[in-house]
């Protein structure tokens, strides 16, 4: 009788203790939202921080937004600034239509929004990737922890916000296919590489690096598990079509960046 107590208290404290990495990022969450709205408040009603705001390449963007919000989708951009990429734009394009006349806390807001999720996604992944809510838990810490990115989310509209949202997601679903095999985690991270390049063009070297390491890992266990002999053709056609696929959900997630700079430069 006393082990079984024993035992049904040591469940109940499991049970309790479950909650602390959900009440922790709750804390965070909480804490940061407050912290960002308030800084974006004085960010916008102060002139020399508003210029710091919507400096050139932030009015660039939304020089985008305001477009896109229009209907205009003709990607003119494009012959521009040929760098620029489309998915923050987009984002902002929400904001413009919502606020209007170009109601700078809305804009901030996205950038806010967006730290938020990531706050979130390094958490939920985190905790999946090593097994243990409250390693996911203290990393989404230590994100918000982080004054160069939420100097970036509350002092000017840029896409380095977004760009680390993107890049996370692409890196820690690679891992997870690393650690289990499942392709669908390399088809979501190819899918989530591709919104990292419509983010940002460094997106796309991202990509090449991560299927290059992945395939080369790939390719070094099959020759460890053949005694370090060359692979041989048959072992490789396992490994091809994966890649092959998670290669064509990037260009099909790219379709928005790409078409437009083949229509207009032929390449």
């Amino acid at each position: 009788m006393a082990a079984m107590r024993g035992r049904g208290e040591q469940t109940r404290l499991a049970r309790g203790l479950a909650w602390v990495p959900l009440l922790i990022v709750l804390g965070v969450s909480l804490y940061y939202i407050d912290s960002a709205l308030e800084h974006l408040e004085s960010t916008v009603t102060h002139p020399d921080q508003v210029a710091e705001f919507m400096h050139a390449d932030s009015m660039h963007y939304l020089q985008m937004a305001e477009a896109f919000a229009e209907g205009d989708f003709t990607k003119c951009y494009v012959r521009i600034r040929p760098h620029r990429q489309p998915l923050y734009p987009a984002l902002l394009t929400i904001a413009v239509r919502t606020g209007g006349d170009r109601n700078l806390f809305c804009l901030g807001m996205v950038n806010v929004l967006v730290g938020l999720a990531t706050i979130w996604l390094i958490f939920l992944l985190g905790s999946r990737l090593f097994s243990s809510p409250m390693v996911g838990a203290l990393t989404a810490l230590l994100y918000q922890r982080n004054d160069f990115i939420f100097d970036y989310i509350t002092d000017r509209i840029m896409t380095e916000p977004l760009y680390t949202l993107c890049s996370f997601v692409t890196l820690a679903l690679a891992l997870l296919y690393v650690k289990r095999g499942k392709a669908r985690s390399l088809y979501l991270a190819s899918f989530a590489g591709g919104l990292a390049y419509l983010t940002r063009p460094n997106g796309f070297f991202l990509m090449a690096a991560l299927w290059g390491v992945l395939a080369a890992s790939e390719i070094l266990v099959l020759a460890r598990d053949r005694g370090w002999r060359r692979p041989d053709l048959q072992s490789l056609r396992g490994i091809a079509p994966r890649f092959g696929i998670a290669g064509l959900i990037f260009l099909a997630t790219a379709i928005p960046s790409w078409v437009p700079r083949l229509a207009y430069y032929g390449n």
